[in-house]
């Protein structure tokens, strides 16, 4: 079962591979911004019940894509890192600008400087005052330079706990969705209970064909 799972989620990143890295001259284009980044991706829901392991199989995917080599496409270029995934753990009061600040992380964004007696973390938290359109534009631009096709957010089920729960979560999906990535957010069943309730347009887009994990047999 979680093999199956993480097959299909490299099977979706694979395909965005496949589609905007078909060739040399269409990265060359793309980072040098000659023509569109893609737009809103594909969202897939990995859910179940707590402790099922949803978060395991996210960072044992993360684990199997390794990262640190770079390339250099062309001369007209410089080296990008590849970073096949980037991950963003959701916290009960966690904003948009946010959830920029942990891609940036993920992708050394900010890490950059002289002081050496800050820690990469601390420095990248501040890469982005604001999620403005300037600055989705710089993230999104970072993110296909360094070969990222897969976004995986966890533990949704951190914004149910209030009575915007539903909003809060559709909004933090749909910008999860702007960066043109395809998306697999993990959560539980009470977080797809909730995402039932909203409007037709909404559940189609963030409840088909979810990923659904059920506990090992005893």
């Amino acid at each position: 079962q979680d093999v199956q799972a993480i097959r299909r989620i490299v099977g979706l990143a694979l395909a965005h591979a496949l589609t905007h890295y078909a060739s040399e001259d269409q990265f060359l284009r793309g980072a040098k911004c000659r023509e569109p980044l893609p737009l809103e991706s594909t969202l897939v829901m990995l859910t179940g019940l707590a402790g099922v392991g949803k978060s395991k199989i996210l960072s044992a995917l993360a684990r199997l894509l390794l990262r640190g080599h770079k390339v250099r496409v062309s001369k007209d270029l410089p080296e990008f890192p590849i970073t096949p995934v980037v991950t963003a753990f959701v916290g009960p009061n966690i904003r948009h600008v946010d959830v920029m600040n942990e891609i940036a992380d993920c992708l050394g964004l900010g890490a950059v400087g002289s002081d050496d007696s800050a820690d990469d973390r601390e420095r990248s938290k501040s890469t982005y005052a604001k999620a403005d359109r300037d600055s989705i534009r710089h993230a999104k631009l970072r993110l296909y330079q360094q070969g990222v096709c897969s976004f995986l957010g966890d533990e949704l089920q951190f914004l149910t706990r209030s009575r915007e729960a539903n909003a809060l979560l559709t909004k933090l999906l749909a910008f999860f969705a702007v960066f043109g990535i395809p998306v697999v957010y993990a959560c539980n069943y009470s977080a797809g209970h909730r995402l039932k309730m909203r409007p037709q347009e909404d559940r189609t887009r963030l409840l088909y064909d979810p990923i659904i994990l059920l506990p090992d047999p005893p």
